[in-house]
């Protein structure tokens, strides 16, 4: 099974690109199922998910949208972890576990957690936090680039966030690394001259990547197929609905690649 999606849905920037122009951004969920049967979704980043908005959005998918959520910045920037916060997160996501929709939760961790002692502490809290939960865990820092890293993921039951990201010193390299029973690939796109020198954040992220640079990619996708019955694929190239345009053109051409 390979789902491929976007991070995030509800863009401006994605009317007349993606969504219709006279599109509401309540109905913008519905219309994004049509076409992709997986989303990443990133406000719970910001704030705790509720029952409330997270039914919400199984609802206006109508089941047809499996998710993947981004895990509270207290849990992976904060130096200690606030009372009560894997319960408030898990309590939150209920309805997508109990309707067995949830594919995972992303721990997506800032450039400056580096390994240490305390770092492998805090995955180990995670560990038992989301117990018996899927958990993928995105490094930024080029520090975890070792054998070390791959073992400990593979104890722990936590798959490796395979990213790719501009080739800037420092920044987490592509990996393959299969560390679970599923595996995810994270597409930030290689503008790296945006990626630290920018006014928006989001121009980071400004990037459409080539019909060659998707075929590459499709032969990672296709092999970890092979090894895993579950891959999950976002883009997160957003900007004007980049991501959109490489999701759908990257399963054309996996399409293309697992009938030939």
């Amino acid at each position: 099974m390979i789902l491929i999606g976007t991070s995030g849905f509800s863009y401006k920037d994605w009317i007349g690109v993606f969504y219709p122009e006279n599109i509401e951004q309540s109905g913008m969920l519905e219309y994004y199922s049509r076409y992709f049967s997986a989303l990443e979704v990133n406000y719970t980043y910001y704030s705790l998910p509720s029952i409330r908005t997270i039914s919400s959005l199984i609802k206006k998918s109508d089941g047809k949208v499996r998710f993947s959520v981004k895990a509270h910045q207290d849990i992976t920037h904060s130096k200690a972890l606030p009372e009560g916060i894997f319960s408030s997160f898990k309590e939150g996501i209920k309805p997508l576990v109990e309707g067995g929709l949830l594919d995972a939760i992303l721990v997506q961790f800032p450039w400056s957690f580096k390994p240490s002692s305390s770092s492998s502490q805090r995955l180990n809290e995670i560990k038992n936090g989301f117990e018996g939960l899927p958990v993928a865990v995105e490094f930024r820092n080029s520090d975890w680039d070792r054998d070390e890293t791959f073992a400990f993921l593979k104890e722990l039951g936590f798959a490796f966030c395979i990213v790719d990201e501009p080739n800037i010193k420092g920044l987490m390299p592509f990996r393959q690394w299969i560390t679970s029973a599923f595996a995810y690939f994270r597409f930030h796109g290689r503008n790296s001259t945006k990626w630290y020198n920018y006014k928006e954040s989001w121009e980071r992220y400004d990037y459409l990547y080539s019909r060659d640079e998707l075929l590459e990619f499709s032969s990672h996708i296709k092999e970890a197929s092979g090894v895993v019955p579950k891959v999950l694929v976002f883009m997160n190239n957003h900007p004007l609905g980049k991501a959109v345009e490489n999701a759908r053109e990257l399963m054309e051409v996996l399409s293309e690649e697992i009938l030939k």
